[in-house]
């Protein structure tokens, strides 16, 4: 018999096979584990996963995402050299680089790659505090043994630890020896066989309590679990190799026939050459010009082999494309002839008067007006002659040498002025557009002209006596936003001239138009780039022929046009419906908030799903929330179909013969996890358990229910309907044309969905009279319902199906209470989903934009004329904006600082925030720097005073001392520190911090020659970072001992090491210098001769906030008896800077102790460490010093 706890075990295997990892790279050893990992991740819930033996990452992405899917609280950490062992074989930095790429962008808010070896690792964790520990590193026996006995401190009670390739007997292979031992060690394990074993143990003894009921040593469910994941794993495995070798049989078969074809093309045209090279002669008289030619391309055909076959494809078009034109200019020459006796005068007298008439067109204003017209219908519409979709070059757009205007290649995938036009570092350089564009182009996601484009109505003429309105949607599919922008159509076509722009086809398109809209949609649903030269030039074709009031970009998928429209000066509000979890690209909200005017959210719980991944720093910015009014859905199939539905609807939900009383309960929604049909089910289960007696139905109308054909979600379905003896009493309908029936035969509506932010049939069921029951944390829906005093009947605790139950199982028992709650449900559709009322909220903040919009336009051009804007400052080094018009990035920097979005400087020496903070705009709205100009350029403490190499270096008092204090945790990074400190000339005694022997004898030997002063190398515990051994460790010595003190430490940015890279540069440049500077004599100097300096650091492009570090910042101002903490200021960023001691003496007097500092690891941002780096300067304005900043021209981050 069972124990209900192994029950509970079962239910919650169903999970294990829906899960499906977002990435496999070979070698795929680990990959048949996949689901029960995933599974594990969502039982276990660990506080810490570590993982030992990372390689391409396989077994640890697959937990991140489980973490992430589960929606838990994990810290993750994968510990790994990544240079390979003799067993995973050595490699390359590339293997890093591409787990790195794929790793930071979705799981580095919780999760860290740490670099080392597993030893090293030790001392990052205390004792006690890993809960889930997996050693998949060296596999030799003394290896792994030394792996668990090193790590077993680490490990919580009650832990559980897994050890890869427990099978695996061959080479040198220890991991079975061990796991025998461990096996009779500790009692609660299991081994799995398959994907060369997989063991599983739980550390429990006497004072641990007992073991999971799964890992128990009489468990009746291990070998179900062995034979379940086994069979889960080859599904996976056999999935991922059949993906595998059919990518792999493409693409050979693509290259083979590229190749037979090159191999081809090249030898018939290397035999016409040589052939017709042969049968020159020099007594054929007029040809010395073309054997000249003909030498001169054997010369170069060695030099451009690369060229070759597009120069091969594009003499073979154009000797096609002069035999069409010959062939129909005989054609047309010999018609000619035959008609030219009855034409020819009539001809000659209409010439004249024909050439005029054509004059008097093209000088005439309407021809002038259509211009732009004519352009857009270019873009939308074949050339009569080649059928090619093509844009316009833009005035002045360069043409390629090689590829001259006569000679385009016949590919319908190309436009040459459009491809230069959108891609300016191709026009830059010069280079053949279209070999380019087939050579890297397209690899690298470049579109080689606009997508073709189909219109539905006139863009011209609009009603003038109307305003216009454009919409844009991101497709035009019979889902949820599409349908809200057909619904958005039939509320505005009344009032405006309606465009819309989906970017992807389907057939909101013609309904759109058919509601009164001109329509334009993409033929094909393509993914553009925020800030992208293509949304550019896409949305410039649109606003060239109409001038929009305001725009409305509704959802996150849109957001590729928002730049475009921003740059036009077009009032945009974006339309948020989606959690941010599942938009496609992690920062879409993020852009949509910074490129919008207004960011409207359909419910509080998006909103804060939004605050949580992407607004975390936004917090203090008020998102309006709106939801939509009820959408109706447009006309589909006629009225026999409508009735058939309504016939399917009534015969599963009242089949014949059941009670006339009998109550039925009905969810809608395509049958996917999402959508919660598993728990919809449960709660059926549940609700017959409870009252076997009712007469009741649980009806689920969507598509996709297909559980003898799918063998995903559907087939596990299928499965929980018969295990749970629901047959009879539950149906599936498949997708209908109209759900009215449904909602007037159901009783209760059941919203089980996992995730929906305000789907429209739950506002439809309230709309209808429809009691209705979901889940809290779920959908914007229970917000709603909880706010208007229905919570506690209708509102579940988050996936608690029994709860869920409780309620449906309450207002079944009670007609008075479905009563009650129907009439209350009623009145809040009718106060919370108005399509009117929101249609007006809308044309509210859209009226607030244009005049925002207008200060914007303003702004930009004030700073434009002033030439004070500085974008190699401003811009990071591998922004690729470098070459964009200075008017754009400009663009871009008002409206960051107008939407409070990743906030930069626009010029060295200069804070918008400490201006607009301290001085405030003249009018509302107005961009500081703007203001700032147009106020005279004031001085007050938003300019710092400029230190740069230019500057003179001053001479430093012998008789000053002077230190420079440099905490080594990355000793590889330690040279560059001195070999920059010593392009300098001036004494500076070195203390130096290490955290380990090896280190400190490692820095003490390459210091043995310094020459220029003291050197004092002292080990320190890992707390505090480079602060704690600053202040604690050096501290009292550095009062005692020096007037001037420099910080500075080996940084590394593991969460994005490239980035880090560049800040670390950046940082060095401006403290130390480099070969062409030297810009600590500079500073100094500046130091030892100023009075008034205290403290310089780099003047960082970043304009950074406190962020999560006010609460600590609070706290440690009270300590430095500072009085008010302004939300803008300057500070060293990296904590990396040069002081006078009696400047830092508030910070130093704190006598902070290594226990004041927090415990490793620490998060990336909130933490007291990071509010002291932001409190330096504080301390220098309370001694009565200024500070200043350095500059170094070329140098930005």
């Amino acid at each position: 018999m069972n124990s209900p706890r192994l029950d509970d075990v079962r239910k919650t295997l169903i999970n294990a096979a829906l899960f499906w990892p977002v990435r496999l790279a070979p070698p795929n050893a680990w990959a048949g584990h996949i689901p029960f990992a995933a599974w594990l991740m969502a039982q276990l819930k660990p506080k810490t996963f570590v993982e030992l033996g990372t390689h391409t990452g396989n077994s640890y992405l697959a937990m991140c995402q489980a973490v992430t899917e589960s929606g838990l609280d994990t810290r993750c950490y994968a510990v790994d050299t990544w240079q390979g062992d003799a067993h995973a074989s050595h490699y390359g930095e590339e293997i890093f680089i591409d787990l790195r790429n794929h790793h930071e962008p979705r799981y580095a808010s919780f999760s860290n790659l740490m670099r080392m070896t597993f030893d090293e690792a030790l001392e990052y964790f205390p004792d006690g505090s890993v809960d889930l520990l997996h050693i998949d590193g060296l596999h030799t026996y003394d290896a792994v043994k030394h792996d668990f006995d090193t790590w077993l401190p680490k490990l919580a009670p009650g832990a559980v630890v897994m050890f890869h390739d427990t099978n695996v007997r061959e080479r040198d292979f220890g991991v079975w020896r061990l796991w025998g031992e461990l096996k009779a060690k500790y009692p609660c394990n299991m081994e799995f066989d398959h994907s060369h074993g997989l063991g599983v143990l739980q550390i429990t003894d006497e004072s641990t309590g007992e073991c999971l009921p799964w890992l128990a040593p009489e468990s009746d469910i291990k070998q179900e679990m062995k034979q379940y994941f086994a069979a889960l794993g080859r599904n996976l495995n056999e999935r991922y190799y059949a993906e595998q070798k059919q990518i792999t049989i493409d693409t050979i078969s693509k290259d083979l026939a590229e190749h037979k074809q090159h191999v081809a093309n090249l030898t018939d045209e290397m035999s016409r050459q040589m052939q017709h090279i042969q049968n020159l002669t020099p007594e054929v008289s007029g040809r010395d010009h073309k054997i000249a030619d003909l030498g001169q391309y054997i010369a170069d055909l060695a030099h451009h082999i690369a060229n070759l076959e597009l120069a091969l494809q594009s003499r073979e078009q154009d000797v096609s494309i002069l035999a069409k034109d010959l062939s129909r200019e005989v054609l047309l020459h010999e018609e000619q002839l035959a008609d030219r006796d009855d034409t020819i005068a009539d001809l000659t007298a209409n010439l004249e008067e024909c050439r005029q008439h054509i004059a008097n067109m093209q000088q005439s204003r309407s021809w002038k007006v259509t211009a732009p017209l004519r352009l857009l219908i270019s873009t939308i519409r074949p050339s009569p002659d080649t059928g090619a979709h093509l844009v316009a070059p833009p005035r002045g757009a360069r043409r390629a040498k090689s590829l001259p205007a006569q000679a385009q290649p016949e590919d319908p995938d190309f436009n040459a002025a459009f491809y230069l036009a959108n891609n300016r570092d191709i026009a830059t350089l010069g280079v053949d557009p279209y070999l380019h564009f087939i050579t890297y182009g397209k690899k690298e996601g470049r579109l080689g002209k606009l997508p073709d484009m189909e219109i539905l109505g006139r863009l011209k003429p609009l009603n003038t006596a109307r305003e216009t309105v454009l919409i844009v949607g991101h497709e035009g599919t019979r889902t949820g936003a599409p349908v809200l922008t057909y619904n958005l159509v039939l509320a505005l076509v009344a009032k405006y001239n309606v465009v819309v722009l989906f970017l992807g086809p389907g057939p909101m398109v013609q309904a759109c138009h058919d509601a009164g809209a001109t329509v334009l949609a993409l033929k094909e649903k393509v993914r553009l780039a925020v800030n992208s030269t293509t949304a550019d030039a896409l949305i410039k074709s649109i606003t060239d022929v109409i001038t929009p009031k305001f725009a409305i970009s509704n959802s996150v998928e849109s957001r590729a046009v928002l730049s475009a429209l921003s740059k036009l000066y077009i009032p945009t509000i974006s339309l948020i419906h989606e959690f941010s979890i599942y938009v496609n690209s992690l920062g879409g909200i993020r852009e949509s908030a910074m490129w919008s005017g207004q960011t409207v959210f359909s419910s509080r719980i998006t909103l804060e799903n939004a605050y949580a991944n992407e607004l975390h720093d936004l917090t203090s910015r008020k998102f309006p929330i709106i939801p939509q009014g009820r959408c109706v859905l447009p006309a589909d199939g006629d009225d026999a179909t409508k009735a058939a539905d309504a016939r399917r609807i009534r015969a599963a939900m009242r089949p014949e013969g059941f009670p006339a009383d009998g109550l039925v309960m009905v969810g809608i929604g395509s049958v996917h996890l999402r959508k919660g049909v598993d728990l919809f089910l449960e709660c059926a289960a549940q609700v017959h358990k409870r009252m076997p007696d009712l007469a009741c139905r649980f009806v689920w109308i969507g598509d996709g229910y297909k559980p003898t054909t799918d063998s995903g979600y559907s087939m596990f379905l299928g499965d929980q309907v018969t295990r749970s003896d629901l047959e009879g009493l539950v149906s599936f309908v498949d997708e209908v044309s109209d759900l009215a029936a449904a909602y007037e035969e159901a009783d209760l509506f059941l919203l089980t969905s996992r995730l929906d932010p305000l789907p429209n049939v739950a506002i439809e069921a309230l709309s209808e009279g429809l009691p209705l029951v979901c889940f809290d944390k779920a959908t914007g829906i229970a917000d709603t319902l909880t706010e208007e005093g229905l919570g506690a009947y209708c509102v579940a605790d988050y996936l608690d199906t029994k709860d869920f139950s409780d309620k449906v199982v309450a207002l079944l028992e009670s007609a008075e209470l479905r009563e009650t709650v129907r009439k209350k449900g009623l009145e809040i559709s009718a106060s919370s989903f108005d399509m009117a009322r929101y249609i007006v909220q809308l044309e509210e903040l859209a009226q607030q934009e244009i005049e925002r919009s207008k200060q914007e336009h303003a702004d930009v051009d004030t700073i434009v004329q002033s030439g004070l804007f500085n974008a190699g400052y401003y811009l990071p080094p591998d922004s690729g904006q470098h070459a964009a018009p200075i008017e754009d990035t400009i663009r871009t920097y008002v409206r960051t600082w107008a939407s409070d979005v990743d906030l930069r400087k626009p010029m060295p020496g200069f804070h918008p925030g400490i201006y607009l903070e301290q001085h405030g705009v003249a009018a509302p709205h107005a961009d500081p720097f703007a203001d700032y100009i147009r106020a005279g350029q004031p001085k007050g403490p938003w300019n710092a005073n400029l230190i740069t190499p230019a500057d003179a270096i001053e001479p430093v008092p012998p008789n000053l001392r002077i230190a420079l204090h440099v905490h080594v945790f990355y000793r590889d990074l330690f040279s560059e520190i001195m070999q920059r400190l010593n392009q300098n000339e001036t004494h500076v005694d070195l203390l130096i911090s290490v955290t380990d022997e090896v280190g400190k004898a490692a820095v003490q030997e390459q210091l043995k020659n310094y020459t220029r002063g003291s050197v004092d190398v002292r080990l320190a515990p890992n707390r505090g970072r480079d602060i704690g051994p600053f202040l604690t460790e050096f501290g009292s010595k550095i009062q005692a001992e020096y007037d001037l003190i420099g910080h500075v430490h080996t940084k590394r940015t593991k969460h994005n090491e490239h980035a880090g890279r560049i800040w670390y540069r950046f940082l060095l440049d401006n403290l130390l210098g480099n070969k062409e500077t030297r810009m600590a004599d500079v500073i100094l100097g500046r130091l030892a001769n100023d009075p008034a300096t205290g403290m310089i650091f780099p003047d960082d492009p970043n304009a950074l906030g406190w962020s999560k570090n006010r609460p600590y910042a609070d706290n440690l101002a009270t300590s430095l008896d500072v009085q008010s903490l302004p939300e803008h200021f300057n500070f060293p960023m990296g904590t990396m800077f040069w002081a006078k001691v009696s400047t830092l003496k508030p910070v130093l007097d704190l006598g902070l102790a290594w226990d004041d500092y927090p415990e490793e690891p620490l998060p990336i941002d909130g933490t007291m460490l990071h509010a002291l780096e932001r409190l330096f300067p504080f301390a220098a304005q309370k001694s009565a010093q200024q500070l200043s900043l350095t500059y170094v021209p070329g140098v930005t981050r």
